[in-house]
């Protein structure tokens, strides 16, 4: 397999999986966003931008429910 003919592999699967994980996190299905547009290290980096807004809202979470008396 040529090796754009493998990044293109990749990055189709990584748009295949960033659209579950906004799906998942949001409930919603965003159609209208191209990340068509996006080169493979754009989509990289909004795949790790998704993984850490989850992370902050598990943490926030886990924080009030450990000191439900403190303001954020």
């Amino acid at each position: 397999m040529p090796e754009n003919a493998a990044q293109e592999s990749h990055r189709r699967r990584l748009i295949d999986v960033i659209r579950v994980e906004m799906t998942r996190t949001t409930g919603r299905r965003y159609e209208r966003l191209n990340l068509d547009a996006l080169d493979l290290a754009g989509l990289m980096d909004l795949q790790r931008f998704l993984r850490d807004v989850d992370a902050e809202h598990r943490t926030a979470i886990q924080r009030a429910q450990f000191v439900p008396w403190r303001k954020p």
